[in-house]
């Protein structure tokens, strides 16, 4: 068994997995995240890099972070289509909807936490108490009062 060079000054393996950015390995990378394949299933191949390799280059590599989130974002899109075909399917295959239903609701779960402006939780906040603006309803004499008594508050 042949033994892999060293480079002991930074202690990494000569040889082996790319680390460098090249475009080719990085448009491979992003095409395949559009097609909603993940990460740790992409690095596994051979001929490209290790998860960290990529995610130093999402920090290091202009541009490269923009193409990444766009791409995990047509990804969890894909989620969407998909969601909508396996409710189909369990329609046509009642015995497998707690298996549809799992995934659903996973998918679900994560979409609204990474699209959450799209699919997240709308939040509805209500306010129960009264608002009191009297500034346009008070005589110019009043507000001149009434900005008196704060002043004096704020120098106490």
């Amino acid at each position: 068994m042949a033994e892999k060079k060293r480079d002991t000054s930074i202690g990494r393996n000569l040889g082996g997995r790319p680390s460098k950015y090249t475009k080719e390995i990085a448009i491979e990378i992003i095409e395949r995240l559009e097609k909603n394949e993940s990460l740790r299933s992409i690095c596994r191949d051979e001929h490209l890099p290790e998860r960290q390799t990529v995610y130093n280059w999402i920090m290091d590599e202009p541009g490269f972070f923009d193409r990444y989130a766009r791409a995990k974002e047509i990804g969890y899109e894909q989620d969407v289509e998909d969601m909508v075909k396996w409710c189909d399917q369990a329609i046509e295959s009642p015995q497998q909807v707690q298996g549809y239903r799992l995934k659903i609701d996973t998918l679900k779960w994560i979409i609204s936490k990474k699209l959450p402006k799209k699919y997240g939780e709308k939040q509805m906040i209500e306010h129960s108490g009264s608002i009191q603006n009297d500034i346009y309803t008070m005589t110019r004499d009043e507000r001149q009062k009434r900005i008196e008594e704060l002043e004096k508050k704020r120098a106490d």
